[in-house]
């Protein structure tokens, strides 16, 4: 049944955003700076693992053009403007970039969640931390997360569920991942939602080489 996994996913990151805020509260500021710092290095070693396996220079072009059309569209100001916490940003594109959003989605949409239920497990868990970091604002990536997996169901339904290519995929979401975790390192101020169209543009690669 589709959607499956996605509604689980997005109900774990729902319930591990709650725990984190609630025990978050308790957390003095050093304590929620240093997770914060934390969660900026693991982003980083997910970004390196990507990129070694992903073809760089084809993600880079794709994050370009990608993030143009984000910065026209002005996405990265509008979600900034429903909520004030970064840290929102930084978990939705954290959790809708990479390898098993893109393939979960289209296994879930073809009646096979398996992917997206351990990806539940491990977006679960980061977003207790992302809670306990930034508040109780984070629960709306896990609204976020099931608009966008969601929507990448209904093309895998519409169009017949093709699996990009894995290397453009990993090299694009791995240099979006070392955006975010600069961010959280508070080494940049990125705006990394304005590249989420690039994650779209990624199929694109397997029609045209």
């Amino acid at each position: 049944m589709p959607l499956v996994g996605t509604l689980i996913n997005a109900g774990a990151v729902l319930v591990g955003s709650l725990i984190g805020s609630g025990v978050g509260r308790v957390f003095p500021e050093r304590l929620r700076g240093n997770l914060q710092g934390v969660l900026g290095v693991l982003t980083l070693g997910m970004a390196i693992r990507m990129l070694v396996e992903g073809d760089v220079l084809k993600g880079g072009f794709t994050l370009l053009a990608g993030y143009l059309i984000g910065y026209l569209l002005g996405l990265d100001a509008r979600l900034r403007s429903l909520v004030s916490s970064g840290g929102v940003v930084a978990a939705v594109v954290l959790f809708c970039t990479g390898p098993m959003t893109v393939l979960g989605s289209i296994r879930d949409a073809l009646g096979d969640p398996s992917i997206l239920l351990v990806k539940s497990l491990l977006d679960g868990t980061v977003s207790v931390v992302f809670g306990a970091t930034f508040g109780p604002s984070v629960a709306l990536s896990a609204l976020l997360l099931l608009i966008i997996q969601g929507g990448m169901e209904l093309v895998t339904l519409a169009f017949g569920g093709g699996t990009p290519d894995l290397s453009v995929l990993n090299g694009t979401g791995g240099l979006i991942l070392v955006l975010i975790g600069l961010n959280l390192l508070h080494l940049t101020d990125f705006p990394t939602a304005d590249t989420l169209p690039a994650l779209a543009l990624v199929p694109l690669w397997s029609l045209y080489s």
